[in-house]
Parts: C-alpha cells; structure tokens; sequence
C-alpha cells in the first residue's frame, strides 16, 4: 500500500491514517489505521497536527508528495500567474488579520488593559518567586485579588474581556500571563453562576495560583518546540505536585490548594497526577481545570498559533461532558458563545458574516448572517466558524 504525506488542510473524511500521530509533547493521538472523521480533523486542529500520512491505491497520488511540484509542469506564463494569485490572496488575508490587530491594539482600552496585565504578571512572579526562595513566606493574597479585578473591571462586557484576551494571547504564552488569563476566566465564570463574592475571590485566586508548580521547571522545558523526551514530559506533569508543595502550608483556603493539586484531574479518571474521578476532585479544581483548558487551547504557544474558540467549543461539545462535570461545563460554553453573540466571524469557505443567534444544542454551531443569508452552521457538517474577525 502506498502512502502519501498531506497538508493538514487538505486532510478529509474517511482517508485513512498511515503512521501514528502525535502531539508535540510525545502523545498519541490518532493510532495508525484510523479512518479519518471530522472529529479527526478537530482533533488535528486543536493539537496543530500540521501535516498527516495518509494511505492511497492510486499510486499516481503517491508521486507527489507535495502539491507545488505539480505546478513546476505548467508553462512558464501559466506558473507565473498561478504565483501572483496566490501571493495575492496570501498577501490579503495577512493584511486583514494585521489592519484588525493594529485597529485593536491602538484602543485605548486595549492599551490600558495590555498595561495592567503586563504589570500584574510581573508583580505575581516577583510575589510568587519570593515565596518559592523563602519557604514559609506568604504574599500579599489581597493584593493580587485586587490587581486582578482592576483588570477586570475594565471590561464589564464580557466580550470585550474575550476579545482583549485573545489578542495579549497572539504573541506572549508566559506563564504568569496564563495563570492571570485564568483568574480573570475564573472571575467571569464564577460570576455567571452567580458565586458570593467570598467564594469568588477564592476562585480567582485559585486560577491565579494554578500553575505555581511550573516556576520550578526549567524555561528550556516550558518553552521547548520540539517533542518532549519522556523524560521532560514526565517533569512537566509533576509540576501539580510540585505546585502543592509550595501552597501547602500557606493561609489560604482549602480549596485553591486543591485547585493546584488537581487541576489536571479529570472526571472520567483520565487525568494526573493521581486519576481521580468524579466527586474526588474539588468543584473549584474542575472549574480552574475547564478555564486552564481554554486559554490554553486559544492561546499562541511556541509549537503551534492559537485556536479559534468555536473550534475549542466543539472539542468540549464532543469529549468534555465525560472529562469535565456537566453543572460547569455547560453553563462555562454557554457564557462563551453568548460572548460572542454579534461579533464578526470567517467562516471556513472564506466568508464573512456576524452570529445572530445560538443553537443550544450545538452551541459550536451558532446561526451566521453572511449578507442577507442566514446561515444555521447546526445544518452545515461541512462548514465551520474558522475565527473571530
């Protein structure tokens, strides 16, 4: 049987994998023999899968393994406009994706905003840094609170925070701005259940916290692009116990403790570092692991660009009701895509339109304005929400 190696976006259903496929940290994620499902390609996405072997009969298909060298066989004149159209449409979609970055980035709440952010996480890493040098020191824990919900209260719109969110996400992945990305997740979703303000602030200092453990992991790991040894892999997932070490003795509620040492548990056991299930692990460590989850996944990372929130949506949609509880969970999606209502997206066939309204059942899926057409994405298997514009 031949094979061929593809570009992920030209990767279809019911092709057929021909190698295993991993993640950049040495995890297996779709066996060898797989036939591939628009779960497959999902998958893909979310884990930036850039390019997959796939097994063919036509062995003609297998002499190219790279669709350009097909256009090397075209008349000169003929190649060269094949070039100036694609530059062209390369060139075009670059320029719209930057026109709105430098549109949002020129606000000036996104300037104040990006500000705080910045000055927050280096006050949380000289606090957190501290500690970790002198055992037995505690910070200043309302301060950090408090840092955080000036941000907050810069946005009372909750999708004006996401949309904010997204863009410091596009080009920083520091630690420190992803455990504050997670507070301020944490801090709208606690106010979506409509939390005490006590409980609250518990939380939010619970996401600030999170990932306190990773301080003690060398940068060189944190920040590695390539596939992880067993070795490194098997460092990084002891930073929740590293993480309780830390917090152990400190003054602070049970639950942000707990909240460090099992944000990687999972409901259906599948998680680390100990594979609890369900009631075993604290209510606040499931909601931190589902906001850790989401910035993590639309956050830019060194392996990979950011994922699109719809695209996350739906990976929750398809494995998150085993792996997360339901009483989270779902109120957690549902204040996401209400985020988003009104906003301007790009659908996957190129075009443009603006959410009008959300399908409860498939909240990945919402109804699309494109011109005068309504679109119901819940009735397009095909067709997609490809990013926020």
């Amino acid at each position: 049987m031949k094979t061929r190696t593809i570009l992920a976006k030209e990767v279809t259903p019911d092709m057929v994998v021909a190698e295993d496929v991993y993640t950049y940290s040495g995890q297996k994620i779709i066996p060898k023999g797989t036939t591939v499902s628009h779960r497959t390609i999902t998958k893909m996405k979310l884990y930036s899968i850039t390019q997959l072997t796939i097994q063919i009969e036509n062995e003609e298909l297998a002499e190219v393994d790279n669709p350009l060298e097909e256009a090397k066989e075209l008349p000169n004149s003929d190649l060269l406009a094949y070039a100036q159209e694609n530059k062209k449409k390369a060139l075009a979609n670059q320029k719209m994706g930057d026109e709105y970055i430098k549109i949002i980035q020129q606000t000036r709440e996104y300037t104040q905003f990006n500000r705080n952010v910045y000055e927050s996480a280096k006050k949380l890493e000289y606090s957190l840094s501290t500690f970790i040098k002198k055992a037995g020191q505690d910070f200043d824990k309302n301060t950090l609170i408090n840092q955080t919900k000036e941000i907050i209260m810069m946005n009372q719109n909750p999708m004006n925070t996401f949309h904010i969110l997204e863009n410091v996400r596009e080009y920083d992945d520091c630690t420190f701005i992803h455990s504050l990305n997670v507070a301020i997740i944490c801090n709208t979703f606690g106010r979506w259940i409509h939390m005490s303000k006590e409980d609250l602030d518990i939380l939010t200092l619970a996401g600030l916290l999170h990932d306190v453990g990773k301080m003690a992991i060398p940068e060189n790991i944190i920040k590695k692009p390539e596939i992880l040894t067993d070795s490194e892999y098997s460092v990084v997932k002891r930073h929740p116990n590293r993480g309780y070490h830390i917090v152990e003795s400190m003054r602070i509620d049970e639950r942000i403790k707990n909240a460090v040492l099992q944000h990687h548990e999972r409901c259906d056991g599948s998680g680390y570092p100990y594979g609890l299930h369900g009631e075993q692990i604290d209510d606040f460590a499931k909601i931190v692991a589902i906001a850790d989850i989401y910035d993590a996944m639309t956050s830019a990372r060194v392996y990979r660009g950011p994922v699109c929130p719809f695209e996350v949506i739906a990976m929750f949609e398809r494995e998150g009701y085993e792996k997360f509880e339901a009483k989270f969970i779902i109120p957690f999606l549902e204040g996401i895509v209400n985020s988003y209502l009104n906003s301007h997206v790009v659908l996957s066939d190129g075009r443009e339109g603006r959410i009008v309204l959300n399908n409860k059942n498939a909240l990945s899926r919402p109804i699309v304005l494109v011109g005068r057409e309504l679109v119901d994405l819940s009735k397009e298997e095909d067709l997609s929400i490809s990013r926020i514009a």
